[in-house]
């Protein structure tokens, strides 16, 4: 649902000053919207689960709904919180941060799923960054620790970890690292100019 402000997959967003308040009037009519789509759905899952001719894919299809309206409301309300708070920001010290992250290994062996949320305070707020994300992912292989740095320079899907943004962004991907390895964590940078400006780490 939250969708609507960030584009999927590794797109990145930016807000306009002028355009502030009303995005966030926006996420707050959003909000309420979805406290009152979750309370009907969670209404009809209980009356469904309590008929004994309900199908199980019924019961199946509505639990999964109520679970992702649920997920949807924390998110958004995540949103406002951190839009709200971003607005309230003054003009002082340049502040480049990552927020919200988290990797999340996925069925294929080798993929991993990683999310995370970059911002852009102070006096540098609405200067357009560009730059690049880096992963290192720390991990064992064959009994040997190993580190790996991700996207590799010459890579074929290097270009496709470029960031553009000015304000904020949600920034979605999946990393592809041998199968043989079991990641131990993974520690995300934010690059501008050969330079760190930002980084956090997540254990798995």
């Amino acid at each position: 649902m939250a969708g609507w402000i960030y584009d999927a997959g590794r797109t990145f967003s930016g807000f306009a000053g002028e355009e502030n308040a009303r995005d966030v009037k926006v996420l707050r009519e959003r909000v309420s919207s979805l406290e009152q789509e979750l309370a009907a759905a969670r209404a009809t899952a209980d009356t469904s689960v309590s008929q004994l001719q309900i199908e199980k894919t019924t019961q199946d299809r509505l639990t999964q709904q109520v679970k992702r309206i649920e997920d949807d409301n924390v998110r958004l309300k995540a949103d406002l919180a951190m839009f709200e708070n971003f607005l309230g920001s003054d003009a002082g010290q340049a502040n480049l941060s990552i927020s919200r992250f988290q990797v999340e290994a996925q069925r294929e062996g080798g993929k991993y799923a990683y999310h995370l949320l970059v911002t852009q305070h102070g006096k540098d707020k609405g200067r357009e960054f560009k730059g690049r994300l880096q992963f290192a992912i720390l991990g064992r292989r064959e009994g040997q620790t190993v580190m790996i740095d991700y996207p590799e320079k010459d890579g074929v899907d290097f270009a496709g970890f470029s960031v553009n943004f000015k304000y904020f962004a949600r920034l979605d991907g999946i990393l592809r690292i041998p199968a043989s390895v079991a990641v131990s964590s993974v520690e995300v940078r934010l690059v501008e100019n050969g330079a760190i400006r930002a980084r956090q780490s997540i254990g798995l």
